[in-house]
């Protein structure tokens, strides 16, 4: 994951010529005027990079979003700064693999720009919260920081599995995560690359599990779709000691199978991805290959349940360290706990695999490892 670079805000001069800013009903407090213009705004609160670029969807998506909204008479408050933080990575080459990882395809981000700028004349759906268009781009932009890191299946959820896919589309696709994103919070439906099309439900916004609510309508629709694949294919990888917790609200009690990632996994990256579950295949494509595989975003790990628990559990990994006692030490992305990283021996995390889900050119026909 490359460095995060310096997005320090710097005030701007003020604007050579802006538009009189159309005027929104009600107290200054619950609404603000958006501008209407063609050149930098002198808010003084955004880089004008942003105004500047020779994008005009880059331009609209920052007019849209850079209204302040003036909390009480002389304070103003700009509540999109994570979405216009990610807006100026996806708008520059040397920032977009701060999003998508190494080496990103530069055609990714204009596709994901274009994508959001049409969003802006769309409007979301009313279960999902969203007042307007502009707040659903926010929140989708906000939704991709980090997207190497980031994994959050929410609180007593049974969507591991479906937030490693999340997170894996999210890094290495990001604009196919924002196509299917917009559409879900905007028809409830989304077609992907292989035809399956994603639906989301009004109950699926209606707790707060403390993920964000782009996070509700994917992870939901990915189990809901996953329920389809295969009614009944061997384990299930919901979360460890998820007997308890509430099911998804698509239904789904134990969380997705192998099968399910496998597929929806492809359909919605347009990759093809293969199931390995022979132990020592296990340990000869992955233990021999987790850096690459790490840094070319192809593997999801599925472990076995814990003793005691109902379902296994579907992570991803950040990095590893090769060397040293069990082999090295692999830093795991848990969707259970987004906010910290596990750490594991190597040999002990290829102990514990059920199913890895890597992608199909990792391996050589007849199934032998890529050397």
């Amino acid at each position: 994951m490359a460095r995060m670079k310096d997005l320090s805000w710097h005030p701007l001069p003020a604007a050579k010529s802006v538009k009189a800013p159309v005027p929104v009903a009600g107290p200054s407090h619950q609404a603000a005027s958006r501008p209407v213009v063609t050149e930098q705004p002198g808010s003084g609160q955004w880089t004008d990079k942003l105004f500047r670029s020779s994008n005009p969807d880059v331009r609209k998506l920052a007019v849209a979003l850079s209204a302040e909204t003036e909390l009480f008479p002389g304070f103003k408050f700009a509540p999109n700064k994570e979405a216009l933080k990610n807006l100026l990575l996806l708008a520059e080459p040397d920032g977009m693999d701060t999003i998508c990882g190494e080496a990103p395809d530069p055609k990714q981000a204009e596709r994901a720009l274009a994508t959001l700028a049409a969003a802006l004349d769309c409007k979301p759906l009313p279960h999902t919260g969203l007042a307007t268009s502009a707040d659903m781009v926010a929140k989708i932009l906000a939704n991709c920081r980090y997207a190497g890191e980031y994994s959050n299946q929410g609180a007593g959820t049974s969507t591991c599995a479906a937030s490693v896919i999340e997170r894996q589309v999210r890094r290495d696709h990001i604009d196919s995560y924002i196509d299917v994103a917009v559409n879900l919070l905007t028809s409830g439906k989304a077609a992907l690359k292989d035809g399956t099309v994603l639906k989301s439900e009004p109950v699926d916004f209606t707790v707060n599990e403390g993920r964000s609510v782009v996070s509700d309508a994917v992870q939901e629709a990915l189990i809901r779709a996953g329920e389809d694949v295969e009614k009944s294919d061997g384990q299930r990888f919901g979360g460890f000691q998820r007997a308890s917790a509430r099911a998804s609200f698509a239904g789904n009690e134990g969380g997705m199978s192998a099968l399910s990632v496998t597929k929806l996994l492809g359909a919605i990256s347009g990759t093809d991805y293969t199931q390995v579950t022979d132990r020592e295949a296990i340990r000869q494509i992955v233990g021999r290959n987790l850096n690459q595989m790490v840094n070319d975003a192809g593997f999801a790990a599925l472990l076995r349940p814990e003793t005691g628990s109902v379902s296994g559990h579907a992570v991803t990994v950040a990095y590893f360290k090769p060397g040293g006692e069990g082999g090295g030490l692999v830093g795991i992305i848990d969707p259970a706990k987004p906010n910290a990283l596990n750490h594991m021996q190597l040999n002990d995390f290829l102990d514990r695999i059920d199913s890895a889900i890597v992608k199909s050119a990792w391996l050589k026909p007849p199934g032998l490892v890529k050397s």
